[in-house]
């Protein structure tokens, strides 16, 4: 009896070893886990340092909602707690987030190794600490993923925020989708990334140029040429401006390198001008040589601010379409991906009357056209004017109106309040009918809109002859509107342009409905690559450019703070100092 008790004894013992040997060598997460993920991605609120933050607040949802279809598990990790190819996929797809002009090191990298290393170093599965930091790691990873696909594909940051008159709808983008094929192995990483990004060539060639001038930068960048130069100049400054002009292409390698201004070298600052918005008289002035001094570095930044702007515009403008470009003080009408006409237009005043970014769509235009005096015209230009000389509506052929009526009949400007024009709450405004001095011209191109901005012909054709043309109120004023309105009518027998010519030499206003409308998009690039490989670059002539390099760098890090324990999670404020990374051993399977 006594060799039965012991040797069931034995067995208990080693049956009670081998159980524990499981618990060490467990084949499964422990559900824990999962519960540690729910418990803080599975709440409907906001955690309360990531309100009022765009970015992060969609990330966190797009998080939330890639957790709960897969029921709150980790997803970076196998069943035992080794950490999945596509981790390694993923740490290194940030270093090359460099190429779309966003700046690694805010996605933390060397954090995040760091905290996968804690993971593999301290990985009993038994134990709630290390089950939470495996359940923060795997957030973490889920996050960064999330994050970088966001900024692909709709910028770090929302123009709405930055109080800068763009009002464009930014693409919308699956982005738990994507991330639940990658982590299938259905798609790569690397290319679910790239998807995200805008699909137009615009975009593709300006991130080339980005490549270009990383390229010229590790080089050695460019000298200043530091000196104002004219043809027959020669000496030292002749060859730093040949160097100069060398390095981006403008004058060709195989040009001999003399010392002296010649012919060729006058051609190539005629180019360099001709893509830096300036007149290409072929001799270093002043604003020349402004920026030809600009350090690659600004070059750089300026290319990456404008990619970010590209991330904020739709995906598709459309197989016919107008755009405006404002710094360039340019239209294009584009056809089947090609420009099919191009002028010159003035745009709104830089000191007041920006004309804002936004797309819409030309539905009609109007020959002969009045033209309603906006309040703050009225308010700031003609009430001034007419404390002075009160013969000042009559001599500008402006009329007094009640009310907003088109048929409303001129009043006789001696019986009203003229002190009350443009006031608020008064439902006097002045009118311009149409004339040859009527600064909506002959014809005007409405596309309906909130900002009440519009296209129109202006009889001061001499201001086209400007290098900057900000003179407007905020309208666009074009160069050749009679260009546009045949091509817009081009396929409505009614209106020939025998017809058209024979209806605004009637002096009638007359509204023209357009069969099919068009759509419009006015925007704001400081550079951009022409379909030839040209890069161009212009003015930041609203200082948008600086707004938005400040901005962005005020931007957090992309890291969740974790410390305060499952259900309480923090995002970092403000911007961190880089950490540099200790040596990785964990081991990516």
């Amino acid at each position: 009896m006594k060799h039965l008790r012991s040797n069931l004894l034995a067995r208990l013992a080693f049956c009670a070893l081998l159980l524990a040997l499981a618990g060490c060598h467990r084949k499964e997460l422990p559900p824990e886990v999962g519960r540690m993920i729910q418990a803080t991605v599975g709440s409907k609120s906001l955690p309360a340092a990531l309100r009022g933050q765009k970015d992060l607040g969609q990330v966190w949802n797009e998080m939330r909602s890639f957790y709960t279809k897969r029921d709150f598990q980790p997803a970076w990790f196998n069943p035992k707690g080794h950490a999945r190819p596509q981790v390694k996929k993923l740490l290194a797809a940030i270093d090359p987030m460099v190429d779309e002009a966003l700046d690694p090191h805010r996605y933390g990298k060397d954090q995040l190794v760091a905290m996968l290393d804690q993971v593999q170093q301290h990985r009993n599965l038994d134990d709630p600490a290390d089950q939470l930091q495996l359940a923060h790691a795997d957030m973490q990873l889920t996050y960064t993923f999330l994050t970088m696909a966001a900024h692909l594909a709709s910028g770090r940051l929302q123009p709405d925020t930055l109080h800068i008159e763009w009002y464009t709808k930014p693409r919308r983008s699956d982005l738990d989708t994507r991330l639940s094929q990658a982590l299938e192995d259905r798609i790569s990483l690397a290319e679910t990334l790239r998807a995200y990004t805008p699909p137009a060539p615009d975009y593709a060639r300006l991130r080339g140029a980005l490549s270009r001038y990383h390229g010229i930068a590790e080089h050695g960048g460019w000298a200043p040429v530091g000196i104002t130069l004219k043809p027959g100049t020669r000496g030292e400054p002749v060859r730093r401006l040949r160097a100069r002009l060398g390095v981006e292409g403008d004058l060709a390698a195989s040009v001999p390198a003399q010392d002296v201004y010649d012919p060729p070298l006058a051609a190539a600052v005629s180019h360099f001008q001709r893509r830096h918005g300036l007149d290409p008289t072929g001799t270093v002035d002043a604003d020349t040589l402004a920026e030809l001094d600009l350090p690659v570095d600004r070059r750089i930044r300026q290319i990456e601010l404008n990619l970010e702007r590209w991330r904020w515009l739709p995906s598709d403008f459309g197989q016919r379409y107008i755009r405006v470009n404002i710094p360039d003080f340019a239209l294009q009408l584009v056809e089947g991906g090609r420009p099919v006409l191009a002028m010159r237009v003035i745009v709104g005043k830089a000191q007041r009357n920006r004309t804002p970014v936004f797309s819409d769509k030309m539905t009609y235009l109007v020959l002969n056209p009045t033209w309603n005096l906006p309040d703050e015209i009225v308010e700031n230009e003609i009430r001034p004017e007419l404390a002075k000389d009160p013969g000042y509506l009559e001599r500008k052929n402006l009329e007094v109106v009640q009310g907003w009526d088109e048929d409303a009949q001129p009043l006789d400007p001696h019986s009203v309040d003229l002190a009350s024009l443009g006031a608020r709450g008064s439902d006097l405004r002045l009118r311009q009918p149409p004339g040859p001095d009527n600064p909506l011209g002959q014809v005007k191109f409405g596309l309906p809109n909130q900002y009440d901005i519009y296209l129109h012909d202006t009889p001061a054709d001499h201001l086209f002859k400007a290098t900057e043309r900000d003179f407007s109120h905020g309208c666009i004023r074009l160069e050749r509107p009679w260009d546009l309105a045949r091509y817009l009518l081009q396929d409505d027998p009614k209106w020939t342009p025998e017809a058209l010519q024979e209806a605004v030499a009637t002096g009638e206003t007359k509204t023209v409905l357009l069969r099919h409308p068009l759509p419009v998009h006015i925007l704001y690039f400081t550079t951009w690559v022409d379909p030839d490989g040209t890069v161009q670059f212009r003015r930041d002539i609203y200082s948008r450019d600086a707004q938005l390099d400040q901005a962005l760098a005020q931007e957090p890090p992309s890291i969740l703070d974790f410390d305060a324990g499952p259900g309480q999670l923090k995002a970092e404020v403000g911007r961190q100092e880089r950490q540099p990374g200790q040596p990785s051993t964990i081991h990516l399977r």
